[in-house]
């Protein structure tokens, strides 16, 4: 329906690209952005301890939250604390929030920040599902792993593979889980999957298919991005969220690009590259990937429409 809110609900498994494609979503028209509620309620606890945070001490861990909570911005008094939530109290005063004047509400979350039977759902939203080749993944967030683990000089605690927050070993399995579940309750029967691969080597393509898909207008600023830190202050989210991006500036690389970049030069990774945890953690998550990436949206779909309805 013409001039109908619109909202969109990104679940992402980490090391997808993710913050690169909320940039691009913030240059829709009249959109707001929440940034992963679901994910700061499940990482920061209310009485300021970080929820089994990379399984390291408690000491460790209020050491890192203090880090966290001590960091300067300039925005502060703007922001939530989202981290004071329960995840009812984030649908229904977030999610569900009304915002008046925006045409899109543009959701980003990580899947490992809900677990089935998904209860915290917030209705009136469409799904997607940003996905990514699993060793890819799991390469990248071995890596991200070993520098949070450095920043908090406790090499010992850097095995990921049973982490209580992030899971990686079910990463893709929770997604296809959810996946699911949308359909088979009639939540969303046709959920949007995007595999990373296809957004980078034919950015156009697949954002012009996701956009028809959802309904909303595409522009070439969702392709090529001129605001790029700058909206990181628009979007809705947690205080604390907000101040460990700019202690360690995790958004970095998304925030110095102007948009998707070509893979085609991206060298291979090899199982002898990588840790046996890491290399186990691939092996299980395959299946579940390969069964979304059948199911994903194809950028030559969207020119087949084109050419039928010439």
């Amino acid at each position: 329906m013409a001039g109908e809110q619109i909202r969109i609900v990104l679940w992402a498994i980490p090391r997808t690209l993710s913050t690169a494609f909320t940039i691009s979503m913030s240059h829709l028209d009249d959109v707001q952005v929440i940034n992963h509620p679901f994910r700061s309620a499940h990482r920061f606890c209310s009485d300021g301890i970080i929820s089994d945070h990379y399984d390291h001490s408690i000491d460790t861990r209020k050491q890192y939250y203090q880090h966290i909570a001590d960091t300067d911005i300039d925005d502060a008094n703007t922001l939530d604390f989202l981290e004071n939530f329960s995840d009812l109290q984030l649908k229904e005063n977030i999610y569900e929030a009304e915002y008046p004047g925006k045409k899109v509400i543009f959701a980003r979350e990580m899947m490992y920040a809900i677990d089935p039977p998904f209860e915290q759902l917030p209705t009136g939203y469409r799904h997607v599902f940003l996905i990514r080749d699993p060793t890819k993944v799991i390469a990248s967030f071995e890596k991200f792993v070993k520098r949070r683990c450095s920043f908090l000089n406790d090499s010992k605690q850097c095995n990921f593979r049973n982490h209580v927050v992030f899971k990686p070993e079910i990463f893709f399995k929770k997604a296809f889980d959810l996946y699911e579940h949308l359909k088979k309750n009639g939540i969303d029967c046709n959920p949007v999957v995007i595999d990373c691969s296809d957004l980078l080597n034919d950015p156009e393509g697949t954002l012009r298919l996701y956009c028809q898909q959802l309904g909303i207008r595409f522009t070439e600023n969702l392709v090529r991005w001129w605001k790029r830190d700058s909206v990181f202050k628009e979007w809705r989210m947690s205080v604390m969220e907000r101040k460990e991006q700019t202690l360690l500036a995790f958004y970095e690389n998304a925030f110095h690009s102007e948009g998707f970049q070509s893979t085609n030069q991206s060298p291979t990774i090899s199982s002898s590259q990588l840790s046996e945890d890491a290399n186990y953690c691939i092996k299980v998550n395959l299946k579940y990937y390969q069964r979304l990436h059948d199911v994903r949206i194809r950028p030559e779909q969207e020119k087949v429409t084109q050419y039928e309805s010439s």
